[in-house]
């Protein structure tokens, strides 16, 4: 997953730098040949300002536009990701009455082994789960509210 994010953010950092060659390239053609028209007159120059200057900078700008549409619609992907994760792990939780592994979580899920572990972390860093290790040195998460519950004495 890490690599699969890397490669995103160089590719939309990529898609901004090119966008922005591509604006001010086509910027400075317009400035070019509208200079060269305004000094000689001929039409020509309008044509080729409009080729060389306008089209470039119009595609610059829509990949401007589009990195950064791409990057609001990621966040909202990302943010709609971990509500599922969070919901899977939950189940999973209830399932196996209150105990979980990242093992568990990731044989019985989607998420990989480095995912599940990091979902089970953030529930205990917020307090939902406890980190355990059992006696044989397994690392283990326990869901106080999944747990069975030991029958009152009367």
């Amino acid at each position: 997953m890490q690599h699969r994010q890397i490669r995103e953010y160089l590719t939309r950092v990529t898609s901004k730098r090119t966008g922005i060659a591509e604006l001010f390239s086509g910027l400075g053609a317009i400035a070019l040949f509208g200079a060269l028209y305004a000094l000689i007159g001929s039409r020509l120059f309008i044509f080729i300002g409009v080729i060389a200057g306008v089209l470039p900078a119009i595609r610059g700008l829509s990949k401007l536009l589009q990195a950064r549409v791409g990057s609001q619609e990621r966040k909202q992907l990302q943010a709609a990701q971990s509500e599922t994760r969070e919901r899977v792990v939950l189940r999973l939780a209830k399932a196996e009455s209150g105990r979980l592994t990242p093992a568990v979580v990731a044989v019985n899920s989607e998420l990989t082994i480095d995912d599940a572990e990091a979902q089970l972390r953030e529930f205990a860093d917020k307090g939902y789960a406890e980190l355990n290790i059992t006696e044989d040195g397994r690392i283990e998460y326990l869901f106080p509210e999944f747990l069975p519950r030991e029958p009152r004495l009367e």
